[in-house]
Order: structure tokens, then C-alpha cells, then sequence
């Protein structure tokens, strides 16, 4: 949808809008009879900075000035008074560009030693990086064997995790992260956790327990 300094409308499937003061039948995409509208006098009009999974894309790229976007990052599409002269002009170069939102998450883990000797357990810690996260949904930290933690919408980046409770067996693991909303949208890495404390304090689980008793 488009929004103008007095009305709004909707491009048509070929992405077409008019804003007009003269004579012609309206529709949801052309706007005729607006009388605010007036020669040689500055105008913006405004849009969504995203729709449909789409965000703006960069203003005035390139040479050519009648197929760039001429949206800000804002939203803004500045008309000056000189693009529109005298009365009867027309311009048709007012151009607003999406693309779609690409979806990024980078994933760093970072295990503990194992705590203590009867535990025989471990935690995980990292930080997420999100790019173009979706608006809504959950995102899911995961460690292979069950493990997780779950995070709500809207997301933060950059968002920093723990798992606590994951057995130390010494062996190399996979910690992933995955958008609800975008299940395309996802990372993984590897990390080798800790040592068995048991086994490290107590080869083969042969320890003694030893009581003394004072008379």
C-alpha cells in the first residue's frame, strides 16, 4: 500500500499507481480528483519499509533514474516541486523497489569443563548473529540428543544462549539453530565436549568410598 500526504492506494498487479488532480474513475491503484495536489509544489510520498517477506531496496542505485527505487530506508519518496512543474505535467519515475528479506544466523558454542566429579555434566554457551529474522514464530537453539533452548519473537540480535545439563562424553557434537517461521533459514556447528569426569577422577568407576570415623 502507498501512502500519500492525503490518501492512499494500492499498486495494481503490474505495480502501477496514480496520484492525479485531474478527471478519471478511481480505482484502489489510481487516485483522480485529488484538488490537494498542485503544480510546482514539493510532495512524499510514504510506503512500507517491508511487505510480503520483502524490504525496500537501496535508493537510487544505478544510472538509470526512470527504473531505480527512489524510496528511503524510511519509506519516503521525495517529489520536488521542480518534477512536477506546471499544470498537465506528468511523471512517471517515482519507482519504489523491494527485494526479498534474506535470512542469515551465524552460531558460535563454547562448552565448559565438566563440573564436578559426580555430576559428569557440562554447559554450552554461544551467541547467535541474525540477519533479516522473521517477524514472528520462535527461533530454536539445539544441541544433538535433545537439549534446546527457545527463544520468542521479536528477536534481538545479537542473542546469546545457554544449554546447561548435557552429559560430558568427550565426543563432537552439533548445536543448531532454526527460524519456526522460516524453517530454510538455519545454521549449525560443531564443538568437542568435555571429558568424562567420572572416568578422568575414577578409571573404570573403580573408586573406593573411604568413611572415617572419630572416637
Amino acid at each position: 500500500a502507498l501512502r500519500g500526504t492525503t490518501t492512499g492506494t494500492t499498486t495494481d498487479a503490474n505495480g502501477n499507481y496514480i496520484f492525479s488532480s485531474g478527471t478519471g474513475t478511481t480505482t484502489a491503484a489510481f487516485r483522480y480528483g485529488l484538488t490537494q495536489l498542485t503544480p510546482n509544489t514539493a510532495y512524499i510520498l510514504r510506503v512500507p519499509t517491508s511487505t510480503g517477506g520483502m524490504n525496500l531496496t537501496t535508493a537510487n542505485a544505478g544510472s538509470k533514474n526512470n527504473i531505480d527505487s527512489d524510496a528511503t530506508a524510511g519509506g519516503d519518496v521525495p517529489v520536488l516541486a521542480t518534477e512536477i512543474p506546471i499544470a498537465g505535467a506528468n511523471n512517471h519515475t517515482f519507482d519504489i523497489g523491494y527485494s526479498p528479506n534474506t535470512c542469515n544466523i551465524t552460531i558460535t558454542a563454547s562448552p565448559t569443563l565438566c563440573t564436578g566429579t559426580n555430576s559428569n555434566t557440562y554447559s554450552l554457551s554461544g551467541v547467535l548473529t541474525l540477519t533479516g529474522a522473521p517477524a514472528t514464530g520462535t527461533l530454536t537453539v539445539s544441541v544433538n540428543g535433545g537439549h534446546s533452548q527457545v527463544f520468542n519473537a521479536p528477536f534481538t540480535s545479537p542473542q546469546a544462549y545457554s544449554i546447561a545439563g548435557l552429559a560430558s562424553d568427550g565426543a563432537s557434537h552439533t548445536v543448531t539453530a532454526v527460524f519456526s517461521a522460516d524453517a530454510t533459514c538455519t545454521s549449525t556447528t560443531t564443538y568437542t565436549a568435555p571429558v568424562n569426569c567420572l572416568l578422568s577422577v575414577c578409571p573404570e568407576k573403580r573408586c573406593a568410598t573411604v568413611k572415617i570415623t572419630k572416637n
